[in-house]
């Protein structure tokens, strides 16, 4: 079962992001799954790992991205990443 969907109202017109922002979903939605499998515990652990993995590469590659662009709304985005 899907939790979260990608659609047009999350695309950004930046490749990068947009590549990243699908495979979050999916890493989501991987976990939802994993929360109502028979072999729980061990599936949600990795599921969730990997979800924190990638988030945080993630935030990384979108704040060096704002950086490198001078984005004037860095310092706000910044602390939403780091709550």
């Amino acid at each position: 079962m899907t939790l979260i969907s990608w659609d047009e109202k999350t695309i950004l017109n930046v490749e990068e992001m947009d590549i990243q922002h699908k495979q979050l979903f999916s890493l989501v939605n991987n976990l939802h799954q994993a929360m109502s499998s028979p072999q729980g515990s061990i599936l949600v652990s990795r599921a969730l790992e990997e979800l924190i993995d990638f988030t945080r590469l993630h935030f990384a590659t979108e704040e060096a991205l704002m950086t490198r662009h001078a984005y004037p709304e860095y310092n706000a985005h910044k602390r939403e990443h780091e709550a």
